[in-house]
C-alpha cells in the first residue's frame, strides 16, 4: 500500500460516512416535518444546488449540525488513515508525533543513552484548552460523543445485520436529539453558568 492509498482511503471514507449521516439527518427532519430543512441540507445527493425561495428559519440550525455532521466525520476518517499510516509505514510515519522525531534524532546518529540523558532534563507541562464558555451546550456535546463512537460502531463488521440496524436507528434517535436541543446557545455563557 502507498501513502496515497491510505489519502484515497480516508477521503472516500469522509464520502460514504457524511452521506450516511447527511441522509440519517434529512430523514430526522423529514419525519420531524422539516421537508423544507432537509431538502436544503448541504452535501446531499440530489439535493437543490440552488435552494429556490426564502430559507426556513430552522436552515441556521440545520447548516450548524451538518457541518458538525462533517467535522465528525473528518476527525473519524483522519484517526483511522493515522493508524493506518503506522500500521503499514511504522510508528516513524506520522509527522510531528515521537515515533517521527525519535527517528529523526536517530538518523541524526544520537545514541539511545544520549537521548535518555536529555529526556531526564526535558519539562513537560500539562496545557488545558478547554473554555468554561464553551457555546455547545454539554448535552449536544453528549451526543455529539455518542455519535462519533455510533459510527465507529457501525464500520465494525462483527455486528450482525440486525444490530447494524439498530445502531443506524441509535444514530437517528442522536440526530434527533441534537436537533431539538438546539445546537447553540443562544448568548454566549459566562464562566459561573458553565460550572
Amino acid at each position: 500500500m502507498k501513502r496515497k492509498d491510505v489519502l484515497h482511503a480516508g477521503l472516500a471514507k469522509i464520502d460514504r460516512d457524511l452521506d450516511f449521516l447527511i441522509e440519517a439527518f434529512a430523514s430526522v427532519l423529514r419525519r420531524l416535518g422539516e421537508t423544507a430543512v432537509a431538502d436544503r441540507l448541504p452535501w446531499r445527493k440530489g439535493g437543490e444546488t440552488i435552494p429556490k425561495g426564502p430559507f426556513p428559519e430552522a436552515m441556521g440550525q440545520a447548516y450548524s449540525i451538518a457541518f458538525q455532521l462533517l467535522n465528525l466525520v473528518e476527525e473519524n476518517a483522519a484517526a483511522q488513515a493515522r493508524r493506518a499510516r503506522e500500521d503499514e509505514f511504522g510508528v516513524s510515519a506520522e509527522s510531528g508525533l515521537w515515533g517521527d522525531q525519535l527517528a529523526q534524532l536517530q538518523k541524526l546518529k544520537f545514541t539511545p543513552a544520549e537521548l535518555a540523558a536529555e529526556l531526564r532534563a526535558v519539562r513537560v507541562e500539562p496545557v488545558l484548552t478547554a473554555h468554561p464558555t464553551e457555546a455547545k451546550r454539554s448535552a449536544v456535546l453528549e451526543q455529539h460523543r455518542a455519535l462519533y463512537l455510533m459510527l465507529v460502531q457501525r464500520e465494525n463488521r462483527m455486528w450482525t445485520a440486525n444490530e447494524q440496524t439498530e445502531i443506524e436507528r441509535q444514530i437517528q434517535v442522536s440526530l434527533e436529539r441534537i436537533w431539538r436541543t438546539g445546537e447553540v446557545f443562544i448568548t454566549k455563557p459566562d464562566v459561573a453558568a458553565a460550572t
